[in-house]
């Protein structure tokens, strides 16, 4: 038996935050964690991308200009 549960890791991660994910929790992270003007795309990207380790300086060179990394 499996079960595959969508957007997993970032739904934990915004319930340790102490946010709620809604259906979409990419869009709850753009609206609810960056708040900047991110797309969906960009923001499952640097979502997972932070979860899994990667350093702020190469998260930078991933998004749009002006977006702090950190």
């Amino acid at each position: 038996m499996q079960v595959d549960i969508s957007s997993l890791e970032p739904r934990i991660a915004l319930m340790v935050a102490g946010k709620d994910a809604k259906e979409d929790v990419y869009s709850s992270i753009i609206e609810e964690v960056v708040s900047c003007e991110i797309t969906r795309s960009q923001a499952k990207e640097a979502t997972l991308c932070c979860l899994y380790g990667m350093s702020a300086k190469n998260l930078r060179e991933r998004l749009p200009d002006g977006i702090d990394a950190y």
